[in-house]
């Protein structure tokens, strides 16, 4: 994905006043971006009180994803999403990356 498809993205995911199925379609499509840029503006809203929950589990979905392909979860980022976007991300590593779910599992134990 370019960096300009990234921008467009992540502005139209941001962009309160945007219709939600656009935003949500932005939400998925940025798991190919796998940017940091892109994971951040996914984290904000999928943290962002008032967001409407199927943004925010399509935001957890496209989260799990990248990290997934990064091979890394981030537990701070992790531990200030909703607990609905939680869930969504739980049951994606469980499905898809076994080790990273225990790895969260384990973090959240400490």
């Amino acid at each position: 994905m370019t960096p300009e498809r990234t921008q467009n993205l992540i502005r139209l995911l941001m962009d309160k006043s945007a219709r939600i199925d656009e935003r949500d379609d932005a939400a998925i499509d940025l798991i190919e971006s796998n940017s940091g840029e892109a994971l951040a503006a996914l984290i904000n809203v999928a943290a962002r009180e008032g967001e409407p929950e199927i943004l925010q589990a399509s935001c957890g979905e496209a989260i799990g994803e990248i990290w997934i392909k990064r091979n890394v979860i981030d537990i701070d980022a992790y531990e200030k999403l909703n607990s609905a976007t939680q869930l969504e991300i739980k049951h994606l590593l469980m499905e898809k990356s076994p080790h990273l779910h225990e790895k969260l599992q384990s973090a959240q134990q400490s």
